[in-house]
This record gives structure tokens, C-alpha cells and sequence, in this order.
């Protein structure tokens, strides 16, 4: 059984996966009127989370002693924000240089690519019946980053849409 370090990882990963999913959702609904996708998103992400909310897990530190506890619970447990050195990392300098929306869209595209694969990885260790569901989740959003970006934007980033008044 892995330490509580995975299960941190899985917090932080599973956060970064859903905030990312969230952004990208809100585009695809509000501004590229693109349902259809925003749904897929939406789907993807309590996909992600149920794996965890389902998974029954033995708690590395202990605290639950005598069985197990929710895969959702033992994350928010061995949450440590406070002592995390990735919490007090300068602020990213990329961010600044986002323009426009296929700025924003392609680096949520991406910052949920990595975060599932993060997932995929460290859940060969402890869930490793569910690995598949986050590879099949990192390909999904291949897909879609594919059918997104090259149906709503075109080669410089501007978007295909039509301008409303």
C-alpha cells in the first residue's frame, strides 16, 4: 500500500483535472455554443470524480482504523495545502501572455491531458483496476481538443464564430 504522498497526489491531480474541465466547459457552453461538448465535459469530469467516490480504500496513516474509507474522503485527509511547496510557486508567467480564448482553451486542454495521466499512472498503484477508466478519459480529451480547436478556431488562434451584437 502506498504512503499518503500518492493519495496527495491524486487530490492535487484530481482538483487540477476538474478545474481545467470546468474552464473548458464554460467556453464550450457560453461562449462557442457547443452543448453537445460542454455535456462531454461535464460527463468526463464526474467520471473522473466517481472513481474516487466509489473506491474503497485502507487509509496508509491509519486514521480510519478498522476498515476502510472512501477514495473522496481519504484525499480531503491527507490534503495539505498548507505545507505544499508547489502552493507557493511564483505565479506563472504564461498566464499573463493568454490573449485569447484558444490561449485559455489550449492550456486547460492541456492542464487536463497531464492531470488524467497523472491519474492513470498512480492508479496502477492503488486502483489499478481503474487505470483504464482515466486512459480512456486522456483519450477522450484528445478528441476533443482536436475536434474543439480545429472546429472553433482558426490557424492564429481567432475564433470561427461570428461576432453577435
Amino acid at each position: 500500500m502506498p504512503d499518503r504522498r500518492v493519495f496527495r497526489i491524486f487530490d492535487a491531480n484530481l482538483n487540477r483535472f476538474c478545474e481545467g474541465s470546468r474552464v473548458i466547459e464554460e467556453s464550450l457552453r457560453f461562449i462557442l455554443d457547443r452543448p453537445a461538448d460542454a455535456r462531454l465535459v461535464k460527463e468526463m469530469r464526474h467520471q473522473a470524480r466517481s472513481v474516487f467516490r466509489a473506491a474503497r480504500l485502507k487509509d496508509p496513516a491509519g486514521s480510519r482504523p478498522g476498515g476502510g474509507t472512501t477514495g473522496q474522503e481519504l484525499l480531503l485527509t491527507h490534503r495539505d495545502t498548507l505545507t505544499d511547496p508547489g502552493t507557493a510557486a511564483r505565479y506563472d508567467r504564461t498566464i499573463l501572455k493568454r490573449r485569447r480564448l484558444s490561449d485559455l482553451m489550449l492550456a486547460n486542454f492541456k492542464r487536463m491531458q497531464e492531470a488524467v495521466r497523472v491519474l492513470e499512472e498512480y492508479s496502477r498503484l492503488v486502483l489499478s483496476r481503474k487505470a483504464a477508466v482515466f486512459k480512456s478519459l486522456r483519450f477522450k480529451l484528445y478528441e476533443l481538443e482536436k475536434r474543439v480547436m480545429l472546429g472553433s478556431f482558426d490557424l492564429s488562434g481567432h475564433s470561427r464564430l461570428k461576432k453577435r451584437h
